[in-house]
């Protein structure tokens, strides 16, 4: 049967037919990716957006949009149009489900006629959806002089017509997700850096006293979440996320442990008490925490016992 039969699948026709078609479109979004300046203009919400269009454009879906998870686990969804989706309207424009199964298993979602959507919520029902292609995107911090690499988002696209996206498509949308994440990443530190240097005068002198990290847990803790602690402080809610990350922190565990300092020790905390005492239990009983809390921490900085004592000095 010819490709041009009327009783043809779709997929064959978007898959076979017109692979040179797909490659100049390939080509073309990546030259607008890496046309775009973002240091001249480093707009971190417009170039998430831009980079949902992209996508869209790139792979021609339904929907498309970047998705940023929050350490008080939100999500932040921005559409191809340069929407901020509202959080109580997610589900309605695409699959909530999706998202949070992306971001569990951390790596590429891609769904086909053999291995079709397994996911039968209200959103995906209502607004038909019947294939879905998610990537996970990741960006690099440095915490306590660690480079750490962090789950950041979801590069989030469906189509609503029972046309599975194909293995070209999944390429295309992982080469455009990846030049697009390392611009992510740079703005991400470029606008942390900004705000970091917002309240410094032109003399080096800081308009306001630093703010301490007991006074963000105690915003946290009064007020319930990030958002209304950081405006509380007088600072933006990224600032606020990006101190906390600096010690190791993130605002779930503050308000898991209630603030309490002993529970938020830091990197170096640690490296000197273990280094000090010898172990991980003398250095919980100096510490005044119990194991749990230094095998948490050790965790969260990527440090093991046997490393800060293989570092100590003779």
């Amino acid at each position: 049967m010819s490709v041009s039969d009327s009783d043809q699948a779709p997929e064959a026709t978007y898959a076979e037919d017109s692979p040179s078609r797909l490659s100049a479109i390939h080509l073309q979004v990546l030259l607008d990716l890496m046309s775009q300046d973002y240091l001249a203009r480093p707009d971190w919400r417009a170039a998430i957006s831009d980079t949902a269009r992209m996508l869209k454009e790139a792979v021609n879906a339904d929907t498309a949009c970047v998705a940023i998870y929050h350490d008080d686990e939100s999500w932040r969804v921005y559409s191809a149009d340069g929407l901020e989706l509202e959080a109580s309207k997610i589900g309605a424009s695409l699959s909530r489900t999706v998202l949070e199964l992306a971001r569990a298993l951390q790596q590429k979602l891609h769904t086909t006629r053999e291995k079709p959507l397994d996911i039968k919520t209200l959103s995906v029902i209502r607004q038909h959806i019947r294939h879905v292609l998610s990537l996970p995107i990741f960006i690099w911090e440095v915490t306590e002089g660690a480079l750490r690499r962090r789950f950041y988002g979801v590069a989030y696209l469906d189509r609503r017509a029972d046309m599975p996206f194909t293995s070209l498509d999944a390429r295309i949308a992982e080469s455009v997700t990846a030049i697009a994440s390392r611009n992510l990443n740079l703005l991400y530190h470029v606008q942390n850096d900004r705000h970091g240097a917002a309240n410094t005068r032109s003399n080096g002198r800081s308009e306001r006293p630093a703010i301490s990290l007991a006074e963000i847990q105690e915003a946290i803790l009064t007020h319930g979440d990030a958002a209304t602690a950081a405006r509380h402080l007088g600072i933006t809610r990224d600032v606020l996320v990006w101190k906390l990350k600096k010690v190791g922190l993130t605002v779930h565990e503050v308000q898991r442990v209630g603030g309490d300092p002993r529970q938020n020790l830091t990197g170096s905390q640690l490296r000197d008490a273990i280094s000090k005492h010898g172990s991980a239990a003398a250095a919980a009983e100096h510490l005044g925490v119990s194991r749990h809390v230094i095998s948490r921490r050790l965790k969260t900085f990527r440090l093991s016992v046997r490393e800060i004592l293989a570092d100590r000095k003779p």
